[in-house]
């Protein structure tokens, strides 16, 4: 038989790595979420800037930038 001391001991080990497993993979979606967040943050900056630009040209009467390209990069 093995002794209840050792296999306590193995067990909190075996435990302790779970729980670390656990706080990473939260960890590691946590920081994707985040990323997630600033990419589309900066996707809708990007956007408000073509409106504002689109909507100074109408306002000035000018053909807007690249429109023979098909829109703005």
């Amino acid at each position: 038989m093995r002794d209840s001391g050792l296999f306590l001991k193995e067990l909190e080990e075996k435990l302790l790595g779970f729980v670390l497993r656990l706080l990473r993979f939260k960890r590691n979606a946590f920081f994707e979420k985040v990323q997630e967040r600033k990419y589309s943050s900066e996707r809708s900056v990007r956007s408000e800037r073509v409106i504002a630009r689109l909507t100074a040209c109408r306002q000035l009467g000018l053909d807007p930038p690249n429109a023979n390209e098909g829109g703005y990069k």
